[in-house]
């Protein structure tokens, strides 16, 4: 669910590639994402080549990922009107280069059957309530129980790092050990998720077993028709007490990562600024949905990676004025803004506005 984020700026090291190496071998993915070395970042004058199989798609996942109870976060491309500064992105283990390199979908990626996702998307975020999508929308955001849209560009969302509110019984029946537990006794929830609970990333078994669970759902967005999958909650590890880091978050994506290509889906970092680089170049994401980030002032940490394969979304209990934010250069050329509940169409408070022209410079 949208919820109001700050960027933070941990470090995440090289125990990144080398527990999501681990990571990956103890799941058995027959794919991964090879993250170059350090001297390698440096030197390059590219985004790395993402590795990526297409396999026939199983059948639909054995969880089912409701939809949030507060709605949708939505968003098209374009431009728009806006003037609020942006500090520089976010300090991962590969800092933002002073230059922003262009950012592209790899051949071989495509090649291999991944169906690109759009470099100018016109996007509508339909994660709880669905709708038809409004003249000029070309790709939208729903969960895995939702219906893919018929000649649109579909992005399932996928809850990877807590419980859905449907899923929970599953989890403490037959897994009690894969999530956290706080001082009392009970599973840790997200205190902006009520019945959301915090899956234990913080071993290289655990994120393995984990991450086998979490596939079912890549395989139903897959059997549903959807071309791409974006994984939210990705900073459940501001909320984990300590329990894990970014590290271990980024080793867990990385095995989602390598899955989303093995099925021959791009898959999408959801916020996290602080990951710069690593987000593409450690982990293997191919584009970005960033919440507020012309209110939070990190819009480049994610364009300067990502380019214009980026979904802003920006709400409206934190912006005044929106035509400000669509004139300001520095916003994702496809930004939207939406009401905090995301609600639907005909819904009281119901939000859905979009950039539609290119900054004015």
């Amino acid at each position: 669910m949208p919820r109001i984020r700050r960027p933070l700026s941990p470090r995440l090291g090289t125990a990144l590639v080398i527990g999501a190496v681990a990571a990956i071998a103890l799941a058995g993915f027959a794919t991964t994402h090879v993250a170059p070395s350090a001297s390698q970042l440096a030197t390059s004058s590219g985004t790395p080549s993402v590795s990526a199989t297409a396999q026939a798609a199983p059948g639909p996942g054995a969880l089912d990922d409701g939809p949030e109870a507060d709605g949708t976060s939505g968003r098209p491309a374009a431009s728009g009107a806006g003037n609020e500064p942006l500090a520089a992105g976010g300090t991962g283990p590969t800092p933002s280069p002073t230059a922003a390199r262009p950012a592209s979908e790899s051949d071989e990626a495509l090649a291999a059957g991944i169906t690109p996702f759009p470099e100018s998307p016109v996007a509508d975020y339909q994660v709880g309530v669905t709708y038809d999508p409004a003249p000029g929308v070309n790709l939208v955001v729903r969960t895995a129980t939702a219906f893919p849209e018929h000649g649109l560009y579909n992005v399932c969302a996928v809850n990877a790092f807590q419980t859905q509110r449907a899923d929970v019984d599953f989890w403490l029946s037959n897994n009690r050990d894969l999530l956290l537990w706080d001082a009392s006794g009970a599973p840790l929830a997200d205190p902006d998720a009520p019945g959301e609970y915090i899956l234990d990333i913080s071993t290289s078994a655990k994120r393995g077993r984990i991450a086998e669970i979490q596939t079912r759902e890549l395989r139903a967005c897959v059997a549903r028709g959807f071309q791409a999958v974006e994984l939210d909650n990705l900073d459940s590890y501001t909320r984990s007490g300590g329990a894990f880091d970014l590290g271990a978050a980024s080793a867990f994506a990385a095995l989602l990562t390598a899955k989303a290509h093995a099925l021959g889906m791009p898959i999408g970092q959801k916020n996290t600024p602080e990951l710069g680089w690593a987000g593409s170049d450690e982990i293997g994401f191919d584009f970005a949905v960033a919440e507020d980030c012309i209110a939070d002032q990190n819009c480049s940490a994610f364009t300067d990676v990502y380019g214009t394969r980026v979904i802003g979304l920006e709400y409206t209990d934190r912006t005044a004025d929106f035509a400000l934010v669509c004139n300001d250069p520095r916003r994702p050329s496809s930004t939207l803004l939406r009401d905090r509940a995301l609600r639907g169409p005909g819904t009281p408070g119901y939000t859905a506005e979009r950039c539609t022209t290119w900054p004015a410079l």
